[in-house]
Formats: C-alpha cells, sequence, structure tokens
C-alpha cells in the first residue's frame, strides 16, 4: 500500500503562539514580561524541533479486512489492524474514507500506543441500500507526547464492496424454518407438521410435532411418543413478485419497503427451494423490470439473487395490467403469487382489485402490504388539542378503511396479511409453511 506523509499542527500549538503573542503585546509596556516571552520563546522553538524529530524517527501501518459482499440492512464487521513502529509512545487518531452512504467522518479510535504496539479491533457498518459502496484511504495521525505536531498517515486502501440482499437472513432463517419447536410467537417460526399423503418413517415425538400424528402401536412398542412423518407435497410452483413502484419508496429504519420486500423474498426463495417447491421471481412498477420462470434447480437461488441486487427503479405507479399478461404467457397451471406491495389509499386498492380477483381464479393469491407504524402510533397516543383529536380520527380512520379491504380480499379468496417491515420475512414464511400445511397448493 501506498503511504502519503504530511505534517499538521494540533491545538496544542497554536494554544501556545498565542499565549506567547499575548505575552509580547502586554511585555511591550512591561518588560520583565518581553523577557519571560523570549525566554518561552527560545524554549518552543526546541519543543517544536524535538517534537518533529520524535514523530519523523518512526512509522505507521494500518490495514483494513472487509469481506468481498455487504449483507444489506444487517451489521456488517471490518476488521482493522494497526501496528506502530516507533520507540517513543504515540497518541494516534485513526480514520476511516468510509463510503458517503454511511455519512460518517468521525474518527474510529483515538488512543495511546506504547513502543511497537499492534492493535486489532472490528468495526459494524450497516448499509440500507443495494449496490457497489467504495471505501477509500486510511488515515493516521500520531503525535508524540509534547503533542505539537501530528505525522499523518494516509494509506492507500481503496475498495469496491458490493452490497446485496440480504444472505445473513437468508441462512437466519433456513436454520429456524427447519428447526422445530417453532410457533409464530416471539418472531419464530411456524411448524409445518407434514399434511401429504406418502408416508416417509416413523420418528420420535418432538415438541412441536401434530399430536394427530401419534402412531400409537409404535408408542406402546419403545415406551415413548412416535410420530408418523409423511413427505411433503413437491414441487409446486411459487412466485414472488415485488412491486416497484412509488409506494414502495417509504422508508422504515432507514431502509424502503422495497428493500425489505427484497431481502424478504430472497430467504423465501431458499425455503421454497429447500422445501422442493419451485421458486420464481417477477418485478414490476409501470412496466415488467424482470421475470425469473419458477425452477428448483441449484443454481436458481444464485440467479434470484444477481437479479435482486441489480433492480434498480424510479418509483412510478404501478401497472398490473402488464403483470396479468407476463404471468398467463409465462405461468403453466396453478401456481402461488406472493404479491410484495403497499396501498396507501384504498382507492389505489380498488384499482387493482379486478386484476387481483382475475388472477386469483387461476392462482393462489397472497397480498403482502406494510402497516404505516405512524399511523399506528398516532392512534396511540393521547390527543393534547383540536388538532390531535383530528389528527387521531383521521388515522383511525385509514386503518379502519384498510382492515374493510383486507377483508373484502378474503372474501373473494385473496389470501392477505399486513406486517410491519421489521416483522416482514418471519410473517411471510409462515404464512408459505402454514398454506402448505392446510393443502392450498
Amino acid at each position: 500500500m501506498k503511504r502519503v506523509l504530511n505534517i499538521f499542527l494540533n491545538q496544542r500549538f497554536y494554544t501556545a503562539l498565542f499565549i506567547l503573542i499575548v505575552l509580547f503585546v502586554f511585555g511591550h509596556f512591561f518588560s520583565p514580561l518581553f523577557v519571560l516571552s523570549r525566554v518561552l520563546l527560545f524554549a518552543l522553538s526546541i519543543l517544536i524541533i524535538v517534537d518533529l524529530f520524535l514523530i519523523w524517527q518512526g512509522s505507521f501501518s494500518a490495514s483494513r479486512k472487509v469481506a468481498e459482499r455487504f449483507s444489506n440492512g444487517d451489521y456488517n464487521s471490518i476488521k482493522y489492524e494497526l501496528k506502530s513502529a516507533y520507540r517513543i509512545r504515540t497518541s494516534v487518531v485513526f480514520i476511516d474514507e468510509l463510503p458517503v452512504q454511511f455519512q460518517k467522518r468521525s474518527s474510529l479510535i483515538n488512543k495511546d500506543f506504547a513502543p511497537s504496539e499492534s492493535h486489532s479491533f472490528n468495526y459494524s457498518v450497516r448499509p440500507v441500500k443495494r449496490g457497489v459502496y467504495h471505501f477509500g484511504k486510511l488515515r493516521v495521525l500520531v503525535s508524540s507526547k509534547v503533542g505539537l505536531f501530528s505525522m499523518r498517515y494516509s494509506i492507500d486502501a481503496n475498495k469496491g464492496v458490493a452490497v446485496y440482499p440480504s444472505f445473513i437472513q437468508l441462512k437466519k432463517h433456513e436454520l429456524l424454518a427447519f428447526s422445530y419447536n417453532r410457533n409464530q410467537q416471539n418472531n419464530q417460526l411456524y411448524q409445518r407438521p407434514g399434511n401429504s399423503r406418502e408416508f416417509e418413517q416413523i420418528k420420535e415425538y418432538v415438541i412441536g410435532d401434530d399430536y394427530r400424528k401419534l402412531n400409537w402401536k409404535a408408542t406402546a412398542r419403545f415406551n415413548k411418543l412416535m410420530v408418523n412423518e409423511y413427505q411433503e407435497e413437491r414441487s409446486r410452483h411459487i412466485y414472488q413478485l415485488i412491486d416497484m413502484g412509488r409506494t414502495m419508496k417509504m422508508p422504515f429504519s432507514g431502509m424502503t419497503l422495497l428493500d425489505y420486500a427484497i431481502n424478504s423474498s430472497l430467504a423465501l426463495s431458499n425455503i421454497i427451494l429447500k422445501k422442493q417447491d419451485k421458486t420464481g421471481l417477477l418485478t414490476y412498477s409501470s412496466k415488467v423490470h424482470s421475470l425469473i420462470k419458477s425452477d428448483n434447480r441449484q443454481l436458481q437461488l444464485n440467479r434470484i439473487l444477481e437479479t435482486l441486487y441489480a433492480q434498480e427503479t424510479q418509483f412510478n405507479e404501478s401497472n398490473l395490467e402488464q403483470v396479468f399478461a407476463a404471468l398467463e404467457k409465462n405461468t403453466q397451471g396453478r401456481s402461488m403469487l406472493i404479491f410484495y406491495t403497499n396501498f396507501e389509499s384504498n382507492p389505489s386498492l380498488e384499482r387493482q382489485l379486478p386484476l387481483l380477483k382475475k388472477m386469483a381464479k387461476r392462482h393462489l393469491v397472497l397480498l403482502v402490504t406494510f402497516i404505516n407504524t405512524e399511523l399506528e402510533e398516532l392512534t396511540h397516543d393521547s390527543a393534547k388539542n383540536m388538532e390531535g383529536i383530528y389528527q387521531k380520527a383521521l388515522a383511525n380512520n385509514h386503518i379502519n378503511n384498510k382492515y374493510a379491504l383486507m377483508e373484502e380480499l378474503t372474501h373473494h379468496g385473496i389470501l392477505n396479511i399486513s406486517v410491519r417491515p421489521d416483522e416482514l420475512t418471519i410473517s411471510v414464511i409462515n404464512k408459505y409453511l402454514e398454506v402448505k400445511d392446510r393443502g392450498l397448493i
């Protein structure tokens, strides 16, 4: 790594210089102060020479270890290694030129280093937008205990890191989806008991298994609870359709609803493939942006990951007519369609309702929408004036109208869930497992 050296004046230097100037000014009127000022000026000159000599006689190195990919919406770790080659005790300020998306320019560490001391530490960053993040130089400011000057080391460590949809969530929910003793409480996953017609094996009962599958003969024989396990129905077609329209631009904890939907669809795609179903993807706004036909081959998840990473949108008004046409052309037979979308007004949902009903006649449609957390909080806050009462009444009315529309969707055979963005992935996976358990697909 190329290293550039620069010398900077510290605050201590300016403080000493200011004191000397004041003393010289007053020394013009009081001769003893003038003599003292000259002595102090000589002492400062000596300290300047000593300080420059100390910080020049040595070196300092720094390095950054970062993954090739970051997981969007999650905390990703960066490892730094610092090493002092000075023979004196030094004060060190370390700054990394983090990508502009993080909006952070303060020091990552400010500590004293003993002679020839090494130090390593981890720092976590949370990206909230997909794309390439560019890391710049490492900056190290080294000062001696005199503290008049700092030697700045600029170390070229430029690197671009691609921020992909959350692969950390993907691994996390894969473990949960295939573990026992899980339910929909406390953000745990729904346990699919096995609702198929083909017997697979007899196994020991564990908490979470369906008690209706108890095998009493095997229980009596082994003197412990045993249950029948059945093969799940396989190779169902599951399409996830992500709305990239303007309503998905709303933020939550720094990340757009679109990126929450993208993270969730990746995690669910992995579960679908593990369950031996076929998964496909369609993204749309005013037009269909991308379409991956349902498949369960090994490379399907990577195709979906790369497609989701590359999605860009101008957040235009969404058009379901083109989605309907694309589905008619590229799907055969009954599929499950999982829509990630958002409706902030009743008229917008009513406009799309005829097409959703049309799709529901041929496919199983699950509409996933988002809870407006700000409106929800507003309904729980106490109103302090007439304006507050009016706002609270409007918020309650909006929420009630949305629930009424959700009930209407159910009446037309359209499954629907409304969730908080941070609970999206777990809720959608639960719903998928529930649908399989009920044999709806």
